[in-house]
């Protein structure tokens, strides 16, 4: 062998290096760590995956034609406005002294009856219901150059009221308004049921739009201001966590016992056998909520300390990282073409294939006084067909977007992963200076662990795919059986599927910490995460619980302040000009306070990963490390509340890059540390 390793021997260390009862050292964690391609059997899946994605959109966009969704199809399969050459018939329909060419007639109107027609024209007792008269009545359609206004006759394109000898022509019982190249009710209040809802969503965009339009400006204003308010809160999150908690701790206690007094006091001065009873039961869940809650604010009293700890150094690493907030915005920016070219062939894919005759049975000639089937009228009419293939097919395309949606996320988790490893592992104690940032870990990422990622956001796509289908096949039970059992068990399944979901993400995401901390597989780094937190259960559990309560408090002071500030800008400075009154500019706030919403909740996304990165290291920290010849790496506030010091004071200095070469046998405390004795 000349010296060299075997094959057996170079797998078995590989298997060595890699095993989840393997304790990675200082030397070996973060920027530092022996990395190699992990899960490469996740990407070599999700390349054949988008092969067979592709080859699926090749086919919809050389066989569908979206216009057909757009522009709409009439009673005889046409396309309105557009394919003159396929046309057997002549346009003879005159204008304001112009006649039309088919290129005009790119609207599409519906003899849609109004509630009051469509009421009194139920007659007989197998007769259909208002919903099922105008849903068949969107079958029959005919393509305009204007939409109608009510009492306007809607003619075939010839000019006169037949097709073929049948009477295709109908008066428009309605006033109507184009959206989207449809010609629908101007005042969906006319209508009834479901389509009552469809048609009132689309006529109200319009007013949305023209009161979003015309404030626009101050929308703009109060997102960059929010920014501005998410970094200050990072900023005083450092200071404020610990008195935040602990009175919001004082206050929980003292009203839960002032609400078991009372309680306790209704109980003791009721008479009557029924409300002593009722207060009896206040009184002990109560009373019960607050000696437990007492109880576990005595036993958890350090473990409180130590997540609070936790949280103030975890808001540092976005301070000494800035860039980090920008890698949930870049996500979404590379998210926005996924899900348009995802949308775009779910049209294609729908718009794929021939055109068949369906029959409709039109009760439109059923007057109120009439009490004969026989006036109905029977129509054959072409609609695009309903393919079996096609619904699998947008089962697939939609499967892919749930996995390019999860891979996008879990590799902006990555990233941040990685920026919190450096910031971490960068020195023992404080005064912290993280080897690399954002290029950093992005680099790694995608060099070395793109398959584990691949790998967990896969597990996560299907299990939401599966989430999809049952809450389809709930609506579809729905509609065909009332019955109790059948509704109870789906949604028993859907809440189970939703904890699976839950409990999967949770696993991922300390996978990934572990990945881009010591360099493992997904398998490797979710078992090795799993057994770090269950040695640490009681300080995971306050980190988790406060870091949640303090994001979510986080979040809507963010959106209060913005939405506060949108008030004060188009209400008390008239920045629109249209001295807006506070009732007219709600729709403007709501908006506001989504987009509020949003930022704020990326950069609490940030801090989440901070806080479970920092949690997790310390962990790992605790278990390499005595404070001796292995120095701990905590924070002097984290050690002060674990009762864990360094017996040797460490600080930083200015890092020089370290060839691939040098770090295999370097240690951090060769290259970033100088001791101080």
């Amino acid at each position: 062998m000349g010296g060299g390793q075997s094959k057996r021997e170079k797998q078995e260390e590989r298997a060595a290096r890699y095993s989840p009862r393997r304790q990675f050292g200082s030397s070996e964690i973060g920027f530092y760590a022996q990395r190699g391609c992990t899960d490469l059997c996740g990407f070599l899946i999700y390349a054949a995956a988008w092969i067979l994605m592709m080859t699926l959109a090749f086919a919809g966009y050389s066989q569908g034609d979206p216009n057909r969704l757009l522009y709409g199809l009439d009673r005889a399969g046409n396309l309105c406005g557009h394919h003159a050459e396929n046309i057997s018939f002549t346009v003879n329909i005159t204008r304001d002294g112009k006649k039309l060419a088919w290129s005009d007639l790119d609207k599409i109107a519906y003899p849609i009856p109004s509630a009051e027609t469509c009421a009194g024209r139920l007659v007989a007792q197998s007769g259909p219901t208002c919903e099922d008269l105008i849903k068949d009545s969107l079958k029959l359609g005919l393509c305009v150059d204007k939409c109608p206004d009510k009492g306007d006759t809607v003619l075939w394109y010839d000019g006169t009221e037949e097709m073929n000898g049948e009477k295709v022509s109908f008066d428009s019982p309605l006033e109507t308004k184009e959206v989207i190249h449809r010609c629908i009710p101007a005042h969906p209040e006319e209508l009834t049921g479901d389509i009552t809802n469809i048609f009132g969503i689309a006529g109200t965009m319009g007013t949305a739009f023209a009161q979003l339009r015309d404030s626009i400006h101050v929308v703009g204003l109060c997102a960059g201001a929010t920014v501005l308010i998410s970094y200050l809160w990072l900023f005083i999150l450092r200071r404020t966590v610990k008195p935040t908690v602990f009175i919001s701790l004082i206050l929980l206690f003292f009203g839960s016992g002032f609400i078991t007094y009372i309680c306790y006091s209704n109980w003791d001065r009721s008479s009557s056998g029924s409300s002593k009873n009722m207060w009896l039961l206040f009184l002990i869940a109560t009373a019960a909520f607050f000696v437990i809650y007492t109880l576990l604010c005595v036993f958890f009293c350090k473990n409180i300390n130590v997540a609070c700890d936790t949280i103030e150094e975890a808001s540092k690493i976005p301070i000494t990282i800035p860039t980090m907030t920008l890698v949930p915005p870049c996500i979404v920016f590379v998210m926005i073409p996924v899900i348009i070219f995802h949308i775009v062939t779910a049209l294609f894919i729908q718009t794929i294939g021939d055109l068949k005759k369906e029959e409709v049975v039109w009760w439109g000639n059923v007057t109120e006084q009439s009490e004969e089937l026989g006036n109905a009228t029977q129509a054959f009419v072409e609609v695009l067909g309903d393919e079996n293939w096609r619904i699998y097919a947008h089962l697939y395309n939609l499967f892919m977007l749930l996995w390019s949606m999860a891979l996008l996320n879990a590799t902006g988790f990555m990233i941040l992963a990685f920026c919190a490893v450096f910031w971490y592992w960068s020195v023992p104690g404080d005064h912290k200076q993280p080897q690399g940032g954002v290029a950093k870990g992005l680099t790694l990422t995608i060099r070395y662990h793109l398959g584990t990622v691949m790998i967990g956001s896969l597990i996560v796509a299907i299990i939401q795919l599966i989430r999809i289908i049952m809450q389809a096949m709930e609506e579809r039970m729905r509609r065909l059986s009332d019955s109790d059992v059948v509704t109870c068990f789906i949604k028993c399944v859907q809440c189970c599927l939703a904890c699976f979901e839950r409990l999967i993400k949770f696993i991922n995401r300390n996978a990934y910490i572990m990945t881009a901390m010591c360099g493992d597989n997904f398998c490797s780094g979710a078992k090795r995460a799993l057994f770090l937190l269950m040695r640490h259960a009681f300080d995971v559990i306050a980190v988790n619980f406060i870091a949640d309560w303090v994001m979510l408090f986080g979040k809507l002071q963010i959106v209060a302040l913005s939405t506060a500030l949108g008030w004060l800008c188009i209400v008390q400075f008239d920045m629109t000009g249209d001295n807006i009154a506070t009732e007219d500019c709600v729709l403007t706030l709501i908006v506001i306070a989504i987009i509020a919403y949003i930022i704020a909740s990326i950069f609490a996304a940030v801090f989440s990963v901070c806080v479970d990165t920092v949690l997790l290291s310390f962990c790992q920290d605790l278990d390499v490390n005595n404070g001796k010849d292995k120095p701990y790496y905590l924070p002097s506030d984290l050690q002060d509340s674990l009762d864990k010091h360094n017996v040797t004071k460490y600080s930083a200095r200015p890092l020089e890059p370290i060839q691939p070469a040098q770090k295999m046998g370097a240690t951090p405390l060769e290259q970033p540390l100088m001791l101080q004795y």
